[in-house]
């Protein structure tokens, strides 16, 4: 992600300013398929058999896990949007 960064923004970039910025964002890199919680993963199992979609309650459970999901990802960009606005540098880009 470093190599990819610095290749679209001329602004040098070192990896040791990189890395500790992009963690006390937290943001983390993690590989497609991973980033599915518990909850997600058995609702993705629980759907293929459950008739009453959306009425059982995994289902009620996982609609108020994916509201909470949404608010929460909401914030974590309204959060970037002040870092980005706080911050100079190269804080500032890699937000954007």
């Amino acid at each position: 992600m470093h190599h990819d960064y610095v290749a679209s923004n001329p602004q040098n970039c070192s990896y040791e300013f990189y890395m500790p910025t992009v963690k006390n964002m937290n943001i983390s890199f993690v590989k497609l398929g991973e980033e599915e919680c518990e909850l997600c993963l058995l609702h993705d199992v629980h759907t293929k058999d459950c008739s009453a979609m959306h009425g059982c309650d995994l289902c009620s459970s996982w609609d108020k896990h994916m509201e909470s999901a949404h608010v929460s990802r909401m914030h974590y960009k309204n959060d970037l949007k002040k870092v980005a606005d706080d911050e100079p540098s190269c804080v500032n880009r890699l937000t954007v």
